[in-house]
């Protein structure tokens, strides 16, 4: 068994909201005529998946080559929907809105790792692969607003109705090891996407059936209209180098020093339009460049080890007003951890470790932006955490 327990030593500021509002405001009634602007803001999303697979595993010799892995196939049933409140202004009352839909995929898959002999191992991978979309992203409200100031309309809402992710997977990789020491590895991949999920602006929206009966007079019916939706085809492809090399294949005397590596670079035929970013824009999350660097030692119970990951500008969806999902460009980012530790192998401490562990130790910022970096919209510095943690083995 292994027990631990861990120290976070930082400072905040916290308060029961409960209780707070309590005391302070009256029962809040989210299905009131009163709090209009906030009834949508309550939605359930239901989702059931049945999952059904088969898996034969392969162990066989071709011609002097090693051949081990599996194929497969997957079969996935859903049924989603989504029940929200909506305000009905033509009315003046509150009705709830369900929407949904049935679906089944099939996902074959294969695997095979041929060894290649002298250490040396391909591998391949096909699959048809699926991602669920985002609860928030498949909920039934439709929140609509008319702007006291411009009197413009303007809605966003979810799609019950969206597909999941759905891609044709391809992967290729070929690894070297040094005997038990250390490895190196080259990897590509390619992913043809038969559908995705993005955030379609509608600026041309015909809200004429919306504004009736709205205290607010609007000076146009046509407003911005928000939603998810899917988008078809396009593909997404890149390459990874990954090592990792012990310094004592250098020279004996550098025992328990090593390096560990990656760098990936990854690209996208896809671009969706966004009003708000840009007429196209590429998919949110996706950087262009990731490089991960770790220095470590090990040896006799005494570790220590420094880490930096980099990755290059993406799109980040990122909580906006109203706990909204929003997308912004986000800046590259440099990141440096480092720990230390030691751990007790004999005597009456034999089994105890202890940890102390720095994350962000360069106190590196969280930067937002729109268009170009020069444009800055966030600048945050959230500092360094510390962990001082104890664990026993018995």
């Amino acid at each position: 068994s292994d027990w631990s327990s861990e120290r976070v030593l930082f400072r905040s500021l916290s308060w029961n909201v409960p209780v707070v509002l309590s005391k302070f405001y009256d029962p809040f009634r989210p299905s009131s005529t009163e709090f209009s602007y906030l009834i949508p803001k309550t939605w359930n999303v239901y989702e059931k998946i049945g999952v059904a697979f088969a898996k034969f595993d392969l162990n066989s010799d071709l011609g002097g080559v090693k051949l081990r892995g599996n194929i497969g196939v997957q079969v996935q049933n859903v049924d989603q929907s989504s029940t929200s409140n909506i305000f009905d202004n033509t009315r003046n009352t509150v009705r709830l809105n369900t929407d949904g839909k049935k679906f089944t995929d099939i996902l074959p898959s294969a695997n095979f790792a041929f060894d290649m002999g002298d250490n040396g191992v391909i591998r391949l991978a096909a699959a048809e692969q699926v991602a669920r979309p985002r609860l928030d992203q498949l909920k039934s409200a439709f929140e609509f607003n008319i702007d006291a100031t411009s009197r413009k309309p303007s809605a966003s809402g979810g799609n019950p109705r969206l597909d999941p992710w759905r891609a044709t997977a391809l992967d290729i990789s070929y690894e070297k090891y040094f005997t038990t020491k250390g490895y190196f590895a080259v990897a590509g991949f390619y992913k043809d996407l038969k559908t995705f999920i993005f955030d379609q602006n509608n600026p041309n929206f015909d809200f004429t059936k919306f504004i009736a009966g709205s205290p607010i007079v609007p000076i146009t019916n046509v407003g911005n209209f928000s939603q998810p939706l899917n988008g078809t085809g396009g593909s997404l492809k890149g390459v990874e180098f990954t090592v990792s090399y012990p310094l004592s294949m250098i020279s004996e005397s550098l025992e328990g020093f090593g390096i560990v590596g990656s760098y990936s670079n990854t690209s996208s035929s896809i671009t969706v339009d966004n009003t708000n970013l840009g007429s196209k824009i590429s998919l949110p999350g996706l950087s262009k460049t990731v490089t991960n660097i770790t220095a470590y030692y090990e040896k006799n119970g005494f570790s220590a080890r420094v880490s930096r990951r980099q990755r290059s500008d993406f799109i980040g969806e990122i909580s906006g007003f109203g706990s909204d999902r929003e997308l912004r460009f986000v800046k590259g980012e440099k990141i440096v951890d480092a720990q230390i530790g030691y751990e007790f192998r004999d005597g009456s401490l034999k089994g105890l470790g202890i940890l102390l562990q720095v994350n962000n130790l360069t106190n590196a910022a969280y930067e937002t932006y729109q268009q170009t970096p020069d444009q800055v919209v966030e600048f945050q510095k959230y500092g360094r955490t510390i962990l001082l943690g104890a664990n026993y083995k018995f």
